[in-house]
């Protein structure tokens, strides 16, 4: 998309709203244009959202590729927490706004945070021993909440308020997913509803382009974040699409070597979840190899990722080699020299500042401003930040201005339509005699009563589809849930069968989880042999596991890390079963209500078309009135069936040799029994049970197919009953503004205050003038659909 040419769409869009604006005002005394107060809303409403553009650059990691870092190399300063395990349980909104030096946090949804400090309260004061958390974080808290006292605000200010806050919520989050406490994830659902971060960002601040327009940066879960739910995964892929772009940050230190497959599983992940056609890649931690730091190193990189990693998906233009980090200090102390004119001694960050952006002898220059401020540029220019930041800045400007035109053009293809509806019927009520008004004005009542009555038949006609796809769907769930428990039970109940393929890429996937990441996390890097040798001991030990299941009913672990990876194993293999049987349902409930969409908007059209045709020869043979059509836009979304409350935990009593050199001495004599020297302690044993699986996974599979009932309900109802009501309520509503407008003209003519010849006159001018203007939208969307295709 050129930038040139969009511009001159977006001032030849402005242009024809200016133009209609003062038309309709020029107008609005007109006695047949009542319309004129409701079609100036709307079409301010869109100049306004072209002068005042707002997009959106998505912030995508694959595993601790650096995306707090780059967020923050782009504002200037430290806005996002970042710490050793991933922080991204919510999406947070950054927002630049020119000024605002403080950073300030907005929680519009604090009351949903109150209430779950309150559920995880009240699971603590049941007993629920939330101190054996696996997440450490979570223990500073837990005391927070044990506390009572602590409520969140709407509003934050500072770095240090948002940073507590923020990981806050995050522990909270967590907390609520060990604690059996559903996430209230459901509660986010429009960008807004999102902590968001206001502040001036420093890379944007001298933009002329973006003075008028509003830039925000969206830190969304990466692939190795979706676990939390499926409803994050969700919510956060519909807000990456709404995206006018994305950046995904990839840590080029592990795109070779042993990393590798590991690397491009994640990129490749990460690009199947936000599509590729908005997406530029940043090749993050690229000052780590000195050797490629260099013009002849940067082009190889973006070559190499593109061949190896992405090939045939993104072009390597769209793919930057880049050092966040250096970027990240650079702005940092430009900034701080902006605001303050000196770096104090008092910073936190100036040591690491100074070594990173000045070098070895960077307590000797860091006094000198001309000397600091030239190695922040240069440093700048080394991390080469500059060039995705234009990119990407540039091609989501062109993106915002694509949408908002598109929105202005549409609501002005409304506008006119309905100016040319109201003139084209005062026309058509001004040329008859008023005897013939008046029939067509008792003409177009009944058949609008005609139009009130078929909308019940299609009511019912709908509601009794409905009942009919309900009872086919009871019997195939019926049928496939027997099948599906039934298979299960198999599964975990014969000894001989070997566990199958989907069950081994289980194993796979949850040993690398709990093992390869947790190695990585403490800076080591455990080779291939280690790993593989790892994986084959941990599979071998899951696989005994499971025959011990199947031949006694239950399986003891003293080891805690044993039974969260047998549990969740059984978690994914039941969801991976649990998942085919509901993508079967889903689809066959979509095909009926898609079969049902055919057949009602045949019978709307059989039923209305009449009707229509009669109505539109009475208001003027030029109206346009629509025949209501319904589509369907909805998807479904499933939560995973959780396994971890079914683990019981007993209590056993073991001896312990007592240390030293006493303890050995004491057993040795032994003068009061085989107990002297020797200590009792009692030690948690995990029980699984395959009769509490099958219980869980039974009772889960019962409330399953309420929820599939209601959701059903509410599918049919949002793909059908609001459309149906909604388009018939439109149209009613539409004829009857305009029997309206011909029973005003027809009182008017009755006494005598219409001057006839000026009317016509005046209604045959505004039709000239909004024909033309209807010519140049259909030109400027040409040329969209130019640029687009």
């Amino acid at each position: 998309m050129h930038g040139k040419n969009m511009e001159n769409i977006k001032i030849e869009t402005e242009k024809i709203l200016n133009q209609v604006v003062q038309q309709i005002k020029n107008v609005s005394t007109n006695v047949q244009y009542k319309d004129a107060t409701r079609h100036l809303s709307l079409l301010e409403g869109e100049l306004d959202k072209l002068k005042e553009l707002e997009f959106i650059v998505a912030m995508v990691g694959t595993m601790k590729a650096g995306k707090s870092t780059t967020i923050n190399a782009i504002v200037g300063q430290e806005i996002l927490p970042h710490r050793v395990e991933a922080m991204t349980t919510l999406p947070t909104r950054v927002t630049h706004k020119l000024g605002q030096k403080k950073p300030c946090l907005l929680l519009t949804k604090k009351d949903t945070f109150n209430e779950l400090i309150k559920e995880i309260k009240t699971k603590i004061s049941d007993g629920y021993d939330i101190e054996s958390s696996s997440f450490d974080y979570g223990k500073q808290t837990i005391e927070i909440i044990k506390n009572g006292q602590f409520l969140f605000k709407d509003r934050y200010e500072g770095k240090e308020e948002i940073f507590s806050t923020l990981k806050l919520i995050n522990d909270l989050m967590r907390i609520a997913k060990e604690a059996s406490i559903k996430p209230p994830y459901g509660e986010f659902q429009a960008i807004n509803d999102f902590p968001s971060i206001e502040v001036e960002f420093y890379y944007l601040k001298d933009k002329e382009a973006l003075k008028d327009a509003k830039f925000s940066l969206l830190d969304t879960p990466g692939p190795n974040e979706y676990g939390q739910s499926e409803y994050l995964k969700e919510i956060s892929k519909k807000l990456t699409e709404q995206a006018s772009a994305v950046m995904l940050i990839v840590d080029f230190t592990q795109i070779s070597g042993e990393s590798t497959e590991e690397t491009k599983r994640q990129v490749l992940d990460a690009l199947q979840y936000i599509g590729e056609n908005k997406v530029s890649i940043l090749l993050n931690k690229f000052d780590e190899d000195r050797k490629q730091s260099n013009e002849k190193g940067y082009d190889k990189a973006k070559k190499d990722f593109a061949d190896k990693f992405i090939v045939g998906k993104i072009s390597s233009d769209n793919v930057f080699p880049v050092s966040s980090r250096e970027a990240f200090y650079a702005n940092l102390g430009l900034s701080e020299l902006a605001i303050n004119n000196r770096l104090s001694e008092n910073l936190v960050w100036l040591k690491e500042f100074g070594q990173i952006i000045i070098g070895r002898n960077w307590k000797r220059d860091i006094d000198d401003n001309n000397e600091v401020r030239e190695c922040c540029n240069k440093a700048y220019s080394d991390s080469y930040f500059e060039e995705p930041m234009k990119n990407i800045i540039n091609l989501s400007y062109d993106r915002a201005q694509l949408g908002s035109i598109e929105s202005a053009l549409q609501t002005l293809e409304g506008v006119t339509q309905d100016i040319k509806n109201i003139f084209h019927t005062s026309m058509d009520s001004l040329t008859i005699t008023i005897d013939e008004l008046k029939k067509q004005i008792v003409i177009i009542r009944n058949e609008t009563s005609k139009i009130e009555a078929i909308s019940k038949k299609i009511d019912d006609t709908s509601q009794e589809e409905l009942g009919q796809i309900e009872s086919l769907i009871d019997d195939v769930m019926e049928k496939k849930l027997k099948e599906f428990l039934s298979h299960l039970e198999t599964k975990f109940s014969n000894e001989e069968e070997k566990l199958k393929e989907q069950s081994t890429q289980n194993q796979t996937k949850v040993i690398e989880k709990r093992h390869e990441e947790k190695w990585v996390l403490f800076g080591f890097r455990l080779r291939q042999k280690a790993l593989k040798q790892k994986k084959e001991e941990v599979s071998k030990k899951i696989n005994e596991y499971f025959k011990t299941l199947a031949r006694e009913g239950k399986v003891q672990f003293e080891d805690q890390q044993d039974k969260n990876d047998f549990i969740e194993i059984i978690g994914e293999l039941s969801n991976d079963e649990l998942n085919a049987f509901l993508y079967e349902l889903e689809k066959l409930t979509l095909e009926n209500i898609e079969l049902t969409i055919k057949q009602l908007n045949k019978l709307i059209d059989e039923e209305l078309k009449d009707i229509i045709d009669e109505i539109k020869s009475n208001l003027g043979e030029n109206v346009l009135i629509n025949i209501p059509n319904i589509k369907i836009e909805n998807e479904n979304n499933f939560e995973k069936v959780s396994l971890e409350d079914t683990v019981r935990v007993d209590k056993k009593i073991e001896n312990i040799d007592q240390g030293g050199f006493w303890g050995s001495l004491k057993r040795k004599i032994d003068f009061f029994g085989n107990k002297w020297g020797i200590d009792e302690r009692e030690k948690n044993i995990f029980v699984v049970s395959k009769e509490e699986i099958m219980g869980k996974i039974k009772s889960a599979s019962s409330a399953l197919k309420e929820r599939i009932h209601e959701d059903i309900k509410i599918q049919y109802k949002a793909d059908i009953e609001t459309p149906i009501n909604d388009s018939i309520d439109k149209l009613i509503g539409e004829i009857e503004k305009l029997r309206e407008l011909k029973e005003d003209i027809l009182r008017k003519r009755q006494k005598d205050e219409l001057n006839i010849e000026n009317e016509l006159s005046s209604a045959k001018k505004e039709l000239e003038f909004i024909e033309k203007i209807g010519t140049r939208i259909k030109i400027v969307n040409e040329v969209m659909g130019e640029l687009n295709g």
